[in-house]
């Protein structure tokens, strides 16, 4: 009797993760991501004999909810919205020691989808490829020192598209927890910025690995079969 109670607790067990990733299951989750940096330049001049510093701290926060669908055991399609703010001070020194200050805030919105293939390790692990196609609008205002006039708006237009490692685990039935580290793949801008004289246009693009900390996600899923 023990020992088909074993059995039965340990088929249970097996079974709880195997069961959320199985096709027709419905999911229900959100992604969310926080990061803090610091970034230094040292820049000469040899015209005026001067160097400056420049250094840069930012915190980025960004929360996405999302649906998704198992297709296929062990594999899942979504769809997501998110939104971000994004506080960056600018300092910027010279020999003399003056200095002067900026700060920045900008918002992001954005919408995707995506497509996850999970590779059970354990019953309880598995490694995640998560390939998605994303857009986002940035707009950010800056403004320097209150005695300053320097002011400026921006807006970014973006699109994405790559894969994402990432580890998940899942506690009990109906309830999985992750993380999504590093993004591989094409990054497209165009960027406008405002000033109160002018407006410049750029735009960039980039393929290429990206595993700074603002692409690290942790993410919490419910999963249901109704």
């Amino acid at each position: 009797m023990k020992k088909l109670f074993t059995i039965a607790i340990l088929g249970l067990l097996s079974t709880g993760a195997f069961a959320q990733t199985s096709q027709g299951t419905k999911v229900v989750s959100g992604d969310l991501s926080l990061s803090i940096s610091t970034y230094d330049q040292k820049v000469y001049n040899p015209v005026i004999d001067r160097t400056s510093f420049y250094r840069t701290n930012g915190t980025a926060f960004r929360f996405a909810p999302g649906i998704g669908y198992f297709i296929k055991d062990n594999l899942r399609v979504g769809a997501y919205i998110g939104y971000g703010l994004n506080n960056y001070k600018y300092i910027t020194r010279d020999q003399s020691t003056s200095s002067s200050k900026a700060k920045e805030r900008e918002h992001i919105y954005q919408i995707g989808a995506s497509i996850v293939k999970y590779y059970m390790l354990t019953d309880k692990f598995a490694f995640t490829t998560t390939g998605g196609i994303g857009f986002e609008n940035r707009e950010s205002k800056a403004n320097n020192n209150p005695e300053s006039s320097f002011k400026k708006n921006s807006e970014t237009l973006a699109l994405h598209a790559g894969l994402t490692p990432g580890l998940v685990f899942f506690p009990s039935e109906k309830v999985s927890a992750g993380m999504g580290f590093g993004f591989l793949g094409y990054r497209s801008e165009k960027n406008t910025n405002y000033y109160e004289t002018s407006t410049h246009e750029n735009s960039t693009s980039s393929i290429g690995l990206d595993l700074r900390s603002s692409t690290w996600v942790v993410n919490f899923s419910y999963h249901f079969n109704r």
